[in-house]
């Protein structure tokens, strides 16, 4: 998994990733894909034994921790950033979530397909002057909230 120097313990090998990690952070502002990874705690030996409706890991210091389903390290976070800005510049443009122009307060599903579809359309034909993609994924977000908040907007 993580390269550790021989005679390194555990805790002082991930401490002295975290600290380079957060050294990178206030050098430069944002942290390198390569250094987030090295970050990340080591899996620990599996527990069978289950606690509630969770399973627990145990580590080599005895330490335990609920498992969770969730796997955040398998996300793209340049991606979600590019998300983040193209939703930045949309709140600039269009409102601050709460305002009158908030996304959240809901707009007619076809409108939102239509955009999505657009942002498709010019990436696969080639386009690459804006973030067509992370448009893309905004307006499937978009879609999502609606549906998992029970939002319809007709016109």
């Amino acid at each position: 998994m993580f390269a550790r120097a021989p005679g390194q313990n555990l805790h002082s090998s991930r401490r002295a990733k975290l600290l380079r990690l957060v050294r990178k952070i206030n050098n430069r502002g944002e942290p390198k894909k390569e250094i987030l990874w090295e970050a990340l705690p080591e899996r620990g030996e599996e527990n069978e034994k289950e606690n509630g409706n969770s399973m627990k890991e145990t580590y080599s210091t005895g330490a335990t921790r609920n498992r969770i389903d969730v796997r955040w390290d398998l996300l793209c976070y340049e991606f979600i950033r590019e998300m983040a800005v193209v939703m930045h510049e949309g709140a600039q443009a269009h409102g601050e979530p709460g305002s009158d122009g908030s996304w959240q307060k809901g707009m007619p599903v076809g409108v939102v397909l239509n955009h999505l579809e657009e942002h498709l359309y010019r990436f696969k034909s080639g386009d690459r002057s804006e973030s067509h993609l992370a448009k893309v994924a905004i307006n499937a977000m978009f879609l999502d909230w609606y549906e998992r908040n029970e939002i319809v907007v007709e016109k």
